[in-house]
């Protein structure tokens, strides 16, 4: 009897050994598992799942409790939160109106998925969102229009941006407004030596408005998530590469995902992110195997999504220019009609003037006429007056 209890406990403890490596190292579906204890997965339209993190604020929000690194692969953030390493560097972040703040996974890695705004003064930084693709030879474009609100954006001044606790000198949500329509707009998304590069706004920019000198952080890359949670080693920047696998949830087991009537605001049509491998059948949960899509396919896709939002653009753009043609030339119909107006206007007031003038003329020379002859007749008087002295002046001599 003694011999098999120990046999059991011996077979318990071999899967749990199993059990804790395949998470330590990473295996099928490792992110469902790895973010399991900090949250619950969620299931959306069309298939997409989402992860929705528990134990938050009201006013937490992605990229918040961190802080920025300067790498060779651009801005990288380096997050407080244990779950950090992973959903901070894959996948994209959306804040649904039913379910709040959801990550959506992927397994392209980024040093930081965010979108940037910056002037003189701030620089600020925003959740990419889940419509936000990135592709080699391509960039950053995007299958679904979309602008990230100001209040979801963080703001500093530049001396701060470095700063450890970076999130003590955000600027304060009602400066956010003034600050957002103040600032441009930036992505500088790259891709070189097979990783996604993301220098936002410039390292030089960073420095010089700064006044401070900035450190040029390594990044390791290390294939157990282990070694990126437990890194003591505050000069390298230790980060896990995720495979495919990582995502997939074929082989998920115990994993609860939960899936509400709701429907979400995020347009899962236009997601190209992560893996569709599930549908959902009088509300029952079943995995099906679905083949992975290759990056290739997601490059072809992701290319026909570029070509057909690059020609609706043109569209729009030539209804406007037709629109705009359409107004200057009513504007000029309108002006002509104007001067038109204006001028019979003139015309008939000058018409009504005409006889008036004519009167004042007349009696103007009317008026005239009497002091003219009272001129003339003041004339001939002294006129008359010098002769007739000339005359007396004659006979008294």
């Amino acid at each position: 009897m003694k011999k098999i209890i120990l046999f059991i406990f011996v077979i318990i403890a071999a899967a749990a050994f199993q059990s804790r490596a395949a998470v330590e190292l990473g295996n099928d579906g490792y992110f469902y598992t790895a973010l399991e204890p900090y949250g619950q997965w969620i299931e959306l339209n069309d298939g997409v799942t989402a992860w929705q993190p528990d134990f938050i604020g009201t006013n937490w929000a992605p990229y918040t409790l961190g802080r920025w690194e300067w790498t060779a692969d651009g801005w990288y953030w380096n997050s407080d939160e244990p779950f950090g390493y992973i959903t901070y560097h894959y996948g994209r972040w959306y804040n649904d109106d039913y379910y709040g703040w959801i990550w959506v996974p992927d397994d392209q890695w980024a040093p930081a998925w965010v979108e940037w705004r910056y002037d003189d003064n701030y620089v600020g930084w925003a959740p990419l969102s889940p419509y936000g693709v990135f592709t080699i030879g391509v960039g950053l474009h995007f299958t679904h229009e979309y602008h990230a609100p100001y209040g979801y954006w963080n703001f500093v001044a530049y001396n701060h941006f470095c700063d450890r606790n970076v999130y003590n000198y955000y600027a304060a949500p009602s400066y956010r407004y003034r600050i957002y329509n103040e600032t441009k707009f930036r992505t500088d998304y790259d891709y070189s030596n097979g990783r996604v590069i993301n220098r936002g706004v410039g390292y030089d920019v960073v420095r010089e408005r700064s006044g401070r000198p900035i450190k040029t952080r390594e990044i390791v890359r290390v294939t157990n998530p282990q070694d990126a949670i437990r890194n003591t080693d505050r000069n390298v920047i230790k980060t896990y590469i995720a495979t495919r696998q990582d995502i997939t949830r074929n082989n998920v087991r115990d994993i609860d995902f939960k899936r509400s009537d709701r429907r979400t605001t995020l347009e899962t049509s236009n997601v190209n992110l992560g893996e569709r491998n599930s549908v959902t059948n009088n509300n029952v949960t079943r995995e099906i195997q679905t083949p992975v899509i290759t990056r290739t396919a997601d490059q072809n896709r992701q290319q026909q999504n570029v070509q057909r939002q690059q020609q609706q653009r043109q569209n729009i753009n030539q209804q406007n220019r037709q629109r705009q043609q359409q107004v200057n030339q009513q504007n000029i119909q309108r002006q002509q009609v104007r001067q038109n107006s204006n001028q019979q206007q003139r015309q008939q007031v000058n018409q009504q003037n005409t006889p008036r003038q004519q009167q004042v003329q007349q009696r103007q020379r009317a008026d005239q006429q009497p002091r003219v002859r009272q001129q003339v007749e003041q004339k001939q008087q002294r006129t008359e007056q010098k002769s007739d002295n000339k005359d007396n002046g004659r006979e008294r001599k």
